[in-house]
């Protein structure tokens, strides 16, 4: 697809970006959002993000939303998970977060031999 059509699509734009920034491929994203590699792509298809979903993805790729006043820049507020989501699904988000992390910290022990 070419960038001009995904330019197009605000959503799935923002969503690709933050993606490609880290590397992630919809097989490790869609747990966030609770659904399957395949229906992800159909999101980005569609465009079909909800502010919840990107707010998700943005969290998966260690991004943070901030709100900032343009006349006063002092004055701001980061957006957090608690502020959109139930306790539950941040659980569950939290949960995938920290296995992502583990296998990570087990696969650099592999690799640097550490035991």
């Amino acid at each position: 697809m070419k960038k001009d059509t995904w330019i197009n699509r605000k959503k799935s734009f923002l969503v690709k970006w933050f993606n490609e920034q880290r590397e992630r491929t919809p097989a490790t994203i869609a747990p966030y959002l609770g659904c399957s590699s395949h229906y992800f792509n159909t999101k980005l298809q569609r465009n079909s993000f909800s502010f919840e979903d990107i707010l998700k993805v943005a969290f998966a790729n260690d991004y943070e939303f901030i709100i900032r006043d343009k006349e006063n820049l002092n004055h701001m507020r980061v957006l957090t998970l608690k502020d959109f989501l139930s306790e539950d699904e941040i659980q569950r988000i939290v949960r995938i977060k920290y296995d992502e992390i583990s296998k990570e910290c087990e696969r650099l022990e592999r690799d640097l031999d550490i035991h």
